[in-house]
Formats: structure tokens, C-alpha cells, sequence
């Protein structure tokens, strides 16, 4: 496959005008150049599913890992949160767990209002995709 190069050259003048003002003057040359030989690869379809992909896998292979430090078992919790939560027992005619309400900070437990949540992000999860070599070598 052969294809056609053109040389492009931009000229920009400026020139000065009465009390100090310039004027820019645009120029473009555009000139047909030689012909060049392109790979064997140039004359294959674009795979827009495969471009997709690509694009897809480089985008999750650059996302930062994130996840939650407060509650993150024995090793380091954050202060107030190496047990559940306080509760006073059965038989008083409340609630377990105290519910929160106006400025106390009541709720620790996932069920409770305000609370921390179940299952929250892990550090460890793999967010990168793998392509196959042969998709990766066809979606350039």
C-alpha cells in the first residue's frame, strides 16, 4: 500500500501598523510530496471490539487501588473501632444498639444508621485486565 506524504510549511509574519499595532499575516504551503510504502499491517479492517478492548484493559491496568484503613482488623484500627460497638445488653427496653440520634455518635455497626459500611473496598482487589497477544498486536 502506497500513500502519498505532503510537505506542509507555516509562515507567520507580523508587521507593525500605525501606534504600535500588529498585524499577523497566515500562510500555508502545501506541496505533494513522494510516495512512501506503508506496513502489511495498514491493510487489515480496524476491529472497533478489539480498539475497544484495548482501550478498556490500558485504561484498568492505570487505576489506582483503593480501600478502607478505619477498620481494618487488629493490625492498626482506627481509634474506637477494635470491637463492634458498646451496647448495654437485653432488658432495658431499647433498642441493642443504640440508635443515633441528634449529636451523639452512636452508630458503628453496619445495620445501624450512619454506620460504617459491610464489606467496604479491599486494597488487595485486582482491577487490571489482561488482552491476549494476538488482540493487542491487531488493535494497534
Amino acid at each position: 500500500m502506497k500513500v502519498a506524504v505532503h510537505n506542509i510549511v507555516n509562515n507567520i509574519e507580523q508587521d507593525e501598523l500605525d501606534a504600535g499595532r500588529l498585524q499577523e499575516v497566515y500562510e500555508i504551503d502545501v506541496k505533494l510530496g513522494k510516495k512512501l510504502d506503508l506496513p502489511s499491517s495498514f491493510n487489515s479492517e480496524i476491529r472497533s471490539d478489539l480498539v475497544r478492548m484495548a482501550v478498556a484493559s490500558s485504561r484498568a491496568n492505570r487505576r489506582q487501588a483503593y480501600g478502607s484503613r478505619p477498620h481494618r482488623g487488629k493490625l492498626r484500627p482506627m481509634a474506637g473501632m477494635k470491637h463492634s460497638v458498646e451496647w448495654w445488653g437485653k432488658g432495658r427496653g431499647v433498642s441493642r444498639i443504640m440508635r443515633r440520634t441528634g449529636q451523639r455518635r452512636g452508630a458503628q455497626n453496619p445495620h445501624t444508621l450512619g454506620g460504617r459500611r459491610a464489606h467496604g473496598p479491599k486494597v488487595e482487589k485486582d482491577w487490571s485486565r489482561k488482552l491476549n497477544r494476538n488482540e493487542r498486536r491487531l488493535a494497534r
